[in-house]
């Protein structure tokens, strides 16, 4: 937190304003929980994704973190797009168009339904190679 005060002159020049005090109240904000009960299920060149709902007014979805090292979930090559993944408040989404020779690293978030920046920790990480034809 920065706080700035431009303090000028009135036009005569004999006048300067002072600040006497300044508050700031800080109001700590609820614990986002992770999901749970996260499950992957391999499907051709795909991956079905799925958790249980976290039942919070905080929360306000879900951010699918994929990619091909554990812990780091910077995965492109899903059809629905890059990691994170935003699904609202879909409890499960299948990656498509994977490739059967990558093993991929999954894990879940949930956001604030305030702020979408403000998230959880991580799910558990869960891993699995998608099915070939």
């Amino acid at each position: 937190l920065q706080l700035r005060f431009e303090l000028l002159p009135d036009g005569t020049g004999t006048n300067v304003p002072r600040v006497r005090r300044a508050e700031v109240e800080y109001t700590e904000l609820p614990e986002l929980i992770p999901p749970g009960g996260i499950q992957l299920t391999p499907g051709e060149h795909s991956l079905e994704v799925s958790w249980n709902s976290v039942y919070a007014e905080s929360v306000g979805g879900y951010l699918v973190y994929y990619g091909t090292a554990p812990g780091s979930y910077f995965g492109e090559e899903a059809e629905q797009g890059m990691s994170p993944l935003n699904v609202g408040s879909d409890t499960s989404v299948e990656l498509t168009g994977l490739s059967p020779d990558t093993l991929y690293y999954v894990a879940v978030v949930t956001y604030d339904a305030e702020d979408r920046w403000l998230t959880s920790p991580f799910s558990e990480e869960l891993r699995a190679r998608p099915a070939k034809k």
